[in-house]
């Protein structure tokens, strides 16, 4: 075998590990770091019921006060002063994958006392709730984290079906001030389709082929 064949051969061994090793990232702006701290991508929504009614708010922002890893994280806005209730949640769709190829749904979230909810949405408009509560805030000056825990969702998973995005909310429950909840780093990732694989390997082989002829 010359030396021209035998690093066409590595090179299609390359391609295709990568093919089955990669994970695609479905999520886009789940650390709120870019355009300087925003929610694009996001579509978020809240609302305060109060002895007048409801009225709807929508109050999610970016904050720099505390993050995870860059310098923003979204915040629940929960802080409750008044006799009210808060409601507040967001979401992200994208293209639905194969939830058996997902290899990867995580948050981290901080606060001080407050539960976060979040729901699989699944493209039959079925989804899965699960439900988690946060304090780890109330240690943040000894905890390692500064504060910060991680949620793995992937065990919540029902991987019969076909994933396209997550919806993240919270209800404040008349908390005190301090009570609040911020989320940093969301993270859904999945292996590339076994189309997608085989398109990456058709291309390494006919790439092969080609330098054989010549």
């Amino acid at each position: 075998m010359n030396t021209s064949v035998s690093r066409s051969f590595l090179l299609v061994a390359a391609v295709l590990a990568a093919a089955f090793s990669s994970a695609d990232q479905m999520i886009q702006n789940g650390n709120f770091g870019i355009a300087a701290g925003s929610l694009n991508h996001w579509t978020h929504s809240g609302s305060i019921t109060d002895n007048s009614g409801t009225t709807a708010h929508d109050f999610i922002t970016t904050t720099s006060s505390r993050s995870h890893s860059t310098r923003f994280s979204a915040d629940m806005n929960l802080e409750n002063f008044s006799n009210s209730s808060f409601h507040a949640e967001m979401e992200q769709t994208f293209n639905p994958v194969a939830a058996s190829g997902v290899s990867e749904i995580s948050l981290w979230a901080f606060s001080f006392d407050q539960d976060l909810r979040v729901n699989l949405l699944y493209s039959d408009n079925t989804s899965t709730s699960v439900t988690k509560h946060f304090n780890l805030g109330q240690q943040e000056a000894t905890d390692p984290n500064h504060g910060w825990e991680k949620w793995d969702l992937l065990g919540s998973l029902d991987t019969t079906k076909m994933l396209k995005g997550i919806r993240i909310g919270a209800d404040s429950g008349f908390l005190n001030a301090g009570n609040n909840i911020l989320v940093d780093d969301v993270s859904i990732q999945a292996v590339p389709e076994p189309t997608t694989m085989t398109a990456l390997a058709l291309g390494g082989l006919g790439l092969l082929k080609r330098r054989r002829r010549a």
